[in-house]
C-alpha cells in the first residue's frame, strides 16, 4: 500500500507503460513477499508444492533482479 501511496504521483505525470510497470512491480513484490512467507511456515508444518514454490520464488527473484 505504501507503494501505490508513494508512485501514486508518477501515475499522474508518465504514460500508461509506467502505470503498468509499477502495477507489475507491485504485484510481484507481493507475491513474492507471500511466496517468502509460505516457504518460511515450511518449518513448522508441511507445505503443499514447496518444490513449485521454490521455482516461482527463483523466478521472481530473477526478475526483480534483471530489473
Amino acid at each position: 500500500m505504501q507503494f501505490g501511496r508513494d508512485t501514486e504521483e508518477a501515475l499522474f505525470l508518465f504514460d500508461e507503460n509506467i502505470a503498468q510497470y509499477l502495477r507489475e512491480l507491485s504485484n510481484r513484490a507481493v507475491r513474492l513477499h507471500a511466496v517468502v512467507k509460505i516457504r518460511e511456515s515450511s518449518a513448522f508444518r508441511p507445505v503443499m508444492n514447496l518444490q513449485s514454490l521454490l521455482y516461482e520464488e527463483t523466478a521472481l527473484v530473477l526478475w526483480f533482479t534483471g530489473q
